[in-house]
């Protein structure tokens, strides 16, 4: 084991994180990994209402491998969703459903994963208590929990509260694709390092391509041109005035 060096009492690791979270504070992040206990919960909550009252400039919130109990996520979610400024959130590595349900909390269009991210939806394990004495109580109570969560979750997602519950008792894992078509995020990537415009395309955006791209094969369109431009280009809009009929001219018909 290599011996820590020390400077004034506080070894390198230490002093170089703490200017790291000194900066990151600056830049109005938060981040946090492992396990987020009532006093990080704490701590998290007080540093997202400070940064609220100081400027309306959003908030970036990274959560890293991270499980929690039912209440400190329940806390936290009701803090950013009651946030006046905008709140980033963005996942790395391995997540619990309460983590996830943190990620789903933030502004609608602003919730990232990583690439290679995994939310698992499970019933939460808050462990035993003084007032869980009993084998009941502490079934019941984790029961309720999950209910909680999966009406919250149904909340920010497309999906139903018995959908969800169902997937938290069988234990899903999600990767972070599946969290993108479940509706916990908006974006594969990271809020501050993926440039702007050149984030991965949305769900809605994912479906409204597939249906262009398999109107225009069934036409064997793709790579044909004609004149005025490729054919492809017309069947895209064809497409595009099919999927939205408010386009149609009087007739019924679309203008093309």
């Amino acid at each position: 084991m290599k011996p820590k060096i020390h400077i004034n009492n506080v070894s390198v690791q230490e002093a170089i994180e703490i200017k790291l979270r000194k900066r990151e504070l600056k830049n109005r992040i938060l981040s946090h990994t492992g396990c987020i206990r009532t006093s990080d919960a704490a701590f998290l909550i007080a540093a997202l209402k400070e940064m609220a009252m100081e400027s309306d400039e959003p908030i970036h919130l990274y959560l890293y491998n991270t499980n929690c109990s039912t209440d400190s996520g329940l806390a936290l979610f009701d803090t950013i969703r009651m946030l006046s400024c905008e709140v980033f959130t963005a996942g790395y590595g391995i997540l619990d459903s309460v983590s996830s349900l943190i990620i789903a909390a933030g502004s609608k269009g602003k919730r990232y994963l990583s690439p290679n991210t995994e939310c698992v939806l499970s019933s939460p394990d808050d462990g035993p208590t003084l007032l869980m004495s009993s084998y009941r109580f502490c079934h019941e109570n984790k029961t309720r929990h999950m209910e909680k969560i999966a009406n919250m979750l149904a909340l920010c997602t497309r999906k139903t509260a018995d959908e969800i519950q169902f997937q938290m008792e069988h234990e899903q894992v999600l990767s972070s694709t599946d969290a993108l078509h479940y509706g916990i995020i908006d974006h594969i990537g990271d809020p501050v390092f993926t440039p702007v415009g050149k984030e991965d395309k949305s769900i809605d955006e994912i479906h409204s391509e597939r249906n262009i791209g398999s109107l225009s094969s069934c036409f064997g369109t793709h790579g044909k041109t004609m004149r005025g431009g490729s054919r492809r280009d017309v069947f895209q809009a064809m497409a595009k005035e099919l999927l939205n009929p408010s386009e149609r001219n009087d007739t019924g018909e679309p203008s093309i």
